[in-house]
């Protein structure tokens, strides 16, 4: 099993020692079954469960029991973490020095997250057709919005790549995608100011 995971990792040409580290302290942040429920307790839990999904609790019993609860977060993890880039990355990506790389985050104009002790930057604030500079427009605007909005990164990442009806061109678009289309800033802003009211 180890073997077939160190392959995996090895096939997707990345910095494997730092996934595998990261992996595995996100894992091991994570709550195993909550010893002070019993097992009574535990079956009662279950059938609430699977009576307000509509499944057989037999179903949702052996799908909890064989993991599939913390395989979706992991999943969740590893799809925030691909999102990202690594200073080198970020620095190759922008075509700018360490810096440069320093003034930018300093202004906001760039906003690392800290991960396994690495800084990685989610690469929904790049544009490439926004020249010079490369990041969506207005993204200290946007970056104060969001961390006054107390969301998280992966929160932040996965509203940037969720539709928004009222970010309507044809048909709803990302808030990533309005902004990269040149699409008002203000609306995005609206958009994750009223996030706190949901």
């Amino acid at each position: 099993m180890i073997d077939r995971f160190a392959q995996a990792v090895a096939r997707l040409e990345v910095d494997g020692d730092w996934l595998v580290e990261a992996l595995t302290q996100h894992m091991r942040s994570m709550p195993s079954t909550d010893p002070s429920l019993s097992a009574d307790d535990r079956k009662l839990l279950l059938a609430d469960v699977a009576s307000s999904l509509g499944m057989p609790i037999d179903r949702e019993a052996s799908a909890i029991g064989r993991g599939d609860l913390h395989l979706k977060i992991v999943r969740t993890w590893l799809n925030s973490v691909c999102a990202t880039l690594s200073v080198d990355e970020t620095k190759t990506f922008l075509q700018i020095d360490d810096e440069e790389l320093v003034r930018r985050v300093a202004s906001r104009h760039l906003v690392p997250v800290k991960l396994n002790g690495q800084l990685r930057f989610p690469d929904w604030q790049f544009d490439p057709r926004n020249s010079p500079m490369k990041t969506i427009r207005n993204l200290p605007d946007i970056f104060e919005s969001l961390e006054a909005d107390g969301a998280g990164w992966q929160s932040d990442a996965a509203f940037m790549a969720t539709p928004q009806d009222s970010l309507r061109a044809v048909v709803a678009t990302t808030p990533y995608q309005w902004l990269q289309a040149g699409g008002a800033v203000s609306a995005v802003l609206d958009l994750i100011d009223g996030r706190d009211t949901l």
